[in-house]
């Protein structure tokens, strides 16, 4: 018996340990819904713990459960018990303190949607970008309250804690209460099921909304829900996905009979392009420029531009400035790339999942056609299963991270080695053979988040204060990147010019996906939405031979265009079918098909002047015009009632059309996860609008 009152004093202590966690957490998070949401400062606490309590009691009844069990095993051996509970409680302070900062940093809840399954290919990687978000006070918060806790399960461990505190029960209130304490614990649990099994209704956030808002819109009543999210609820028990979209039917054809990305709003038809001449050998490179889209190439810092070597390029190049990324994930662009293909509506890239998906590569085309192939990359191409993509794929030589780790490169810069590292062993590669032409792919990894220079002389924005805000500080860090980068780029073209390795090369260069910094809400790094930041890039074939000046794209294009085109150059014919269409054919207007199902399934267009974005499971729509509302800041959708519905059908027949697509080169293996989702209009009436 007194084990078991010891066992319940403890437990007691501890649930109560838990329950201020949690409410400390949501006190915290909703200082930062102040901060960060003017608009919602009409939301009050109680209000806001109301909506969450389902979350918080679910994650509290977990916890409580587990720590329960623990406490019960350990009881009698004192020094397990100090370490075993002091580890636990630690663990889960630690976590709502960091998920406290990715809400600082992502301005929304914690969500294992998040979380991709090729991180499992590249902790090193996660780890370095999640240190190099950490700010002192975090570290500093977790060390004190680390202390704290061992400090208190040492005190409540003693024999004297355990006897002091039931005499006290004892002698103030009775037996009876001293018996009733020790039914506590199952009364606790039963509370906190009752509360689970209460649920969370919709009707409440539709209520809470019309009580905050005067005209609640779609995008509100969601951010009341991931607002009361428990990060620990997330964690334990994440919502299941929705099942997959059923295909209407097998994909027998190519791409134009089932969904063609011809533009009917905007009927221009482009003209061939005859420079370069057609039919020769040219020798091909691609450069994967990471995470830079096309708005930030003329920003300046101190008077100095953070990609100058990108614009004096431009002068002597085919320019579209109007490109998009279909997926903003490297992986996803280098299928993009090298297949002419649209990304899988799935979580995983489809090169992480079925790296042996029968679409043809640049690389195995130009290998059959007599190039030399090879693909250098900083980085480890083990994310995301891109080595085992690329394996089979007829390269003569892959180079990566391991094989260029040599003086004086041996210094990690961000997730990778100095990006200079990998010209050497190009030109070392194109040099070899001088009768055969090359097709080479240079992947740097920088500026990919965190944003890092190997030195201070690529620093062109002087110290960064550790004072300034944390988006600030990224932001500064990531112009430097940039200029890094570009540097390295622009060393790179003039070693192959001085080696006369570009006379006869078409040098396409591109960024595999943008990069965004708050520009819209929650919108930080590049996977997480459609918005221009994350998706219009820059393009452009660089020779000074075929282009004494820019030449100009009036068109939109993609990264599915980027094979044809080299195709088209080279007056190659293959059996292989394209998504994509040649930029220097003579064609009709198209449309872009963008999409990412990293944290919300999401499909856009890019039509003209038109940006339209889809989120499927709701369908909440936005429509921008580009023209005059370049940065997406006046959503039209609500307004554009005719011009939304168009748009919105079209993203709709490529949802299918994708899905069935997959299903069919895959053999009907496309368990897509939940990317492909039952259409649905939103059009129940809730009194909630579609604009913000």
């Amino acid at each position: 018996m007194e084990i078991y009152t010891r066992n319940a004093l403890l437990f007691l202590f501890y649930a109560l340990v838990i329950i201020l966690l949690v409410i400390g957490y949501r006190l915290e998070i909703y200082m930062l819904i102040n901060e960060h949401y003017p608009d919602f400062r009409g939301l009050g606490f109680l209000q806001y713990l109301n909506l969450s309590g389902y979350y918080d009691s679910t994650a509290v009844l977990y916890v409580t459960l587990f720590l329960f069990a623990l406490i019960a095993a350990t009881i009698r051996k004192k020094k397990i018990f100090i370490v075993a509970v002091s580890l636990s409680i630690i663990t889960l302070t630690a976590f709502l303190l960091i998920s406290i900062d990715f809400f600082k940093t992502y301005e929304t809840t914690f969500q294992t949607s998040f979380l991709g399954k090729e991180h499992a290919t590249a902790l090193t990687k996660i780890l370095v970008s999640f240190y190099s978000e950490m700010t002192s006070a975090l570290i500093t918060r977790i060390l004190v309250i680390s202390a704290v806790i061992i400090m208190l399960t040492v005190i409540v461990s003693r024999d004297w804690f355990y006897r002091g505190i039931s005499e006290l029960v004892t002698k103030s209130s009775g037996r009876v209460l001293h018996k009733a304490m020790l039914l506590m614990p199952f009364t606790l649990l039963i509370i906190l099921a009752i509360i689970k099994i209460a649920g969370a209704s919709e009707d409440k956030y539709l209520a809470t909304a019309h009580l905050v808002f005067k005209k609640p819109s779609k995008v509100m009543i969601s951010n009341l829900h991931e607002f009361s999210y428990n990060p620990l609820y997330n964690l334990l028990a994440p919502e299941k996905q929705t099942a997959p979209l059923a295909p209407s039917g097998q994909f027998t054809g190519s791409l134009p009979e089932f969904f063609n990305t011809t533009s009917r709003n905007f009927t221009r038809t482009l003209q061939k392009i005859d420079s370069p001449p057609r039919g020769k050998k040219y020798n091909v490179v691609l450069f994967f420029f990471e995470s830079t889209p096309s708005k930030y190439l003329n920003i300046t810092v101190n008077g100095r531009h953070v990609a100058p070597n990108w614009l004096r390029l431009m002068k002597n190049s085919f320019v579209s400035l109007d490109h998009y990324a279909n997926y903003p994930l490297s992986a996803n662009a280098l299928l993009s790339v090298l297949t002419s293909s649209y990304s899988m509506f799935s979580k995983e890239p489809v090169i992480e999942k079925y790296p042996d998906v029968p679409r043809k590569t640049a690389s195995e085309i130009l290998k059959e056609k007599g190039y030399r192939t090879c693909l250098l990359h900083t980085g480890m191409l083990k994310y995301a299963g891109q080595d085992r993509f690329l394996k089979k794929r007829k390269f003569d030589r892959i180079i990566q991270y391991q094989d260029l780790k040599k003086p004086p490169y041996e210094e990690w810069v961000g997730w990778g080695l100095h990006e200079r590292s990998m010209i050497e062993p190009s030109i070392q590669f194109m040099k070899e053979d001088t009768k055969k032409p090359f097709f080479v792919i240079y992947m740097p990894v920088n500026p990919h988040h965190p944003y890092a220079i190997p030195d201070n002389s690529y620093n062109i924005t002087g110290p960064i204060d550790s004072s300034l805000d944390y988006r600030e500080k990224n932001w500064l860090k990531y112009c430097n990147s940039l200029y890094y980068c570009d540097a390295i780029l622009g060393e790179l073209v003039d070693r192959l010019e001085k080696e006369g390795l570009m006379e006869n090369t078409l040098f396409f260069l591109f960024s595999d996906h943008g990069e965004a910094f708050y520009q819209h809400r929650q919108n930080y790094n590049h996977p997480l939405f459609i918005y221009e930041e994350n998706v219009r890039v820059p393009f452009l074939i660089y020779n000074k031979q075929f282009f004494p000046e820019t030449v100009r794209y009036q068109g939109i294009s993609s990264h599915i265009d980027i094979l044809p085109t080299i195709l088209d150059i080279l007056s190659i014919e293959t059996e292989s079918p394209m998504e994509g269409i040649s930029l220097f054919s003579r064609h009709q207007q198209q449309m872009a098909l963008i999409q990412t199902t990293w944290k919300e399934n999401l499909i856009g267009i890019r039509d003209g002047k038109w940006k339209y974005i889809r989120r499927i499971r709701d369908s909440w729509e936005e429509l921008y015009d580009l023209a005059l509302d370049p940065d997406e800041k006046n959503n039209l959708a609500a307004v554009e009632k005719p011009t939304a519905e168009y748009y919105r059908a079209i993203t709709r027949k490529a949802n299918a059309y994708t899905i069935s697509f997959y299903d069919s080169i895959l053999g009907g293996n496309n368990t897509a996860g939940g990317a492909g989702v039952p259409e649905t209009d939103g059009s129940k009436n809730t009194g909630v609008t579609d604009s913000e």
